[in-house]
């Protein structure tokens, strides 16, 4: 199982949780992890990520992606921030950063925790397709597709979570898709990475079950969705294989009342940063009264409600 993740050393350690958790999880499996990075990963962060990957006997590969000499970086240097890194964007080269005898690589963000196995996942059949995804929590928001300009029955999924077919990549030319529309079009791509993979890759996904990316936006207390989509959902809500900490919500903020947080916890428990204090993450005033009513039980996890909508068209 080839598994690819790409950091900087600010994510270090929430990337090494994750590998934590995937191979507790996917013991009986042999993984190789693809690890892209930038100059700011020291040797010691590759080997603070190695100590996790050895102790269960798999294996490690590093990629500096500034070997990557692409204008398209140019210019986006400014988004390199807490909220965007270039990080976000290094996935969408991975069929030239890796070997050519590696022709499929699950992709997983490292803000992730894995709670179960990835064989079923990582054996999805791809022939003809580009990647198997899970749909975004919010692909059911019209305004996506206007300003994206393609169709809302063609679906928005979510980018944390991937299994491309790197051979379907390299033959169809891909990288060079995704930088064309990303130069072309820079006023459409509002969640950068994401929206170009979803443009280009639009008509040559499958999707995923919601288990498999279990995003912060299908937690909510109310949320629109496909009918199509509810029992699914209400299973994968309970039992995750999948949780992704996405946009600010993430676990190892002081003040994150993210449900499934003890999970991360979990699994940094069995690494170096076991003791590391959080990080004080200054949430606004909408972000502070949603977690004390978290707290006070006025809010009760896990119990979302859906408002039915009709099947996309």
């Amino acid at each position: 199982m080839h598994i690819l993740c790409c950091t900087d050393h600010n994510y270090i350690m929430p990337t090494g949780v994750m590998i934590c958790s995937v191979c507790e999880n996917n013991n009986d499996s042999e993984i190789v992890f693809h690890i892209v990075s930038d100059s700011s990963v020291t040797s010691a962060d590759k080997e603070s990520l190695n100590q996790i990957i050895c102790r269960y006997n798999h294996k490690a590969a590093y990629y500096n992606m500034e070997s990557i000499n692409n204008c398209f970086f140019v210019g986006r240097q400014g988004q390199n921030n807490h909220l965007l890194s270039l990080v976000a964007y290094y996935r969408l080269f991975l069929a030239n950063l890796l070997p050519d005898n590696i022709d499929k690589v699950l992709y997983l963000d490292g803000d992730i925790i894995v709670r179960g196995s990835l064989k079923e996942l990582y054996n999805t059949n791809l022939d003809g397709l580009s990647i198997a995804a899970v749909p975004d929590s919010g692909q059911w928001d019209i305004t996506r597709y206007e300003v994206l300009g393609y169709p809302s029955h063609k679906g928005y999924f979510n980018s944390g979570v991937l299994l491309a077919n790197i051979k379907y990549w390299r033959e169809n030319n891909l990288i060079e898709q995704f930088v064309n529309f990303a130069t072309t079009h820079p006023e459409r791509l509002r969640c950068h990475d994401q929206d170009i993979l979803n443009y280009v890759l639009k008509d040559s996904k499958i999707l995923l079950p919601i288990k498999y990316n279990l995003q912060n936006g299908y937690l909510y207390n109310e949320l629109v969705i496909d009918t199509n989509y509810v029992q699914q959902l209400s299973d994968a809500i309970h039992n995750p294989t999948v949780l992704h900490y996405s946009a600010r919500v993430k676990p190892w903020f002081k003040y994150c009342g993210h449900p499934y947080k003890d999970e991360f916890f979990k699994y940094r428990a069995l690494t170096k940063w076991k003791s590391d204090p959080l990080v004080n993450d200054n949430p606004d005033f909408r972000q502070k009264i949603r977690r004390i009513c978290f707290h006070l039980g006025i809010l009760k996890k896990l119990e979302t409600k859906f408002i039915p909508l009709s099947p996309l068209e």
